[in-house]
């Protein structure tokens, strides 16, 4: 079991997902700690309701770790002083891991069209083309980002003073973003941690859509129509009954049950709560005052 008052190994050789199984499963013992996951999830479904692009640039963990790349690439200026462009995402993200370059260049397509990216100023050798995280992109970010370490602080008193430098110190969010690329490459997957959630995961707005249905049936509704999910998240009806089948499918709901008296008795519920258990215990190590952050490129 960690012990979270003291810093996580340095590195995390090879350990690094039998050390987040077992901060997870401590997180997971607190008695109060279902009910701030409990909370996250309604203040992210409100977020959803209010971008509703985020179902498109959010949901899939790729497209998550490209954002991350292109913050961490806009701060951190190559040898010519060049930042963020098409061509560095793409590299960085095929050397650590993420995705091919294809895929990034496509990801970073999406993100401009979504507003999260912009053209950036032009440089002096007029060959690279720079681009820019938007205040959308960083507003999302540091949002998620501060709402995460406000539950690690009410967890974990003696760790608020991460969640009172965030405004002072960008170093904060940076190691965070940091950790979990770095992670990635070496062979962390969050979804590890929660399985049963990875084909849900892979549906565009898949977790939000179940939420929102887990929701509804604990308070004694019936579920949404397929047409109504389908309007509010801008996808298709057939895309809903396909979602709706993976969740039935692997036990995460079923949208014929009565109330079953809490959002927490859903197996949905538990493997949302070992994600965003396993999440929290990244975040612990990262904001450390101790936390390595050496390696970075």
């Amino acid at each position: 079991m960690i012990d979270f008052d003291t810093p996580i190994s340095a590195s995390w050789q090879g350990t690094a997902n039998e050390a987040v199984a077992a901060g997870a499963k401590a997180l997971r013992a607190l008695p109060q700690y279902n009910s701030e996951v409990t909370a996250l999830l309604v203040e992210l479904l409100e977020n959803y309701t209010s971008r509703p692009l985020l179902h498109i640039v959010m949901n899939d963990r790729g497209r998550f770790l490209v954002m991350l790349s292109a913050r961490h690439l806009h701060h951190s200026p190559d040898r010519r002083g060049h930042r963020l462009s098409k061509v560095r995402l793409a590299a960085f993200c095929e050397e650590w891991q993420i995705c091919s370059r294809g895929r990034a260049r496509a990801i970073a397509s999406t993100l401009r069209w979504a507003g999260l990216l912009t053209a950036g100023p032009s440089v002096e050798d007029g060959r690279a083309r720079p681009i820019v995280p938007t205040a959308e992109m960083n507003e999302v970010l540091d949002g998620l980002w501060r709402r995460l370490y406000e539950m690690i602080a009410r967890l974990f008193p003696q760790h608020a003073h991460i969640l009172m430098g965030l405004d002072d110190n960008e170093a904060f969010v940076r190691r965070a973003e940091w950790a979990l690329i770095s992670l990635n490459k070496s062979g962390l997957r969050l979804l590890d941690h929660a399985p049963r959630l990875r084909a849900l995961a892979e549906r565009n707005g898949g977790l939000a859509i179940a939420v929102v249905t887990m929701f509804r049936i604990a308070s004694g509704r019936p579920p949404q129509s397929v047409a109504a999910l389908a309007r509010q998240f801008s996808v298709s009806r057939a895309h809903i009954r396909q979602v709706m089948q993976i969740a039935e499918m692997d036990g995460l709901l079923s949208t014929g049950a009565q109330s079953a008296g809490g959002v927490e008795d859903f197996r949905l519920f538990d493997e949302l709560a070992n994600l965003v258990a396993s999440l929290l215990v990244i975040l612990i190590e990262a904001g450390s005052a101790n936390a390595h952050s050496a390696d970075a490129p």
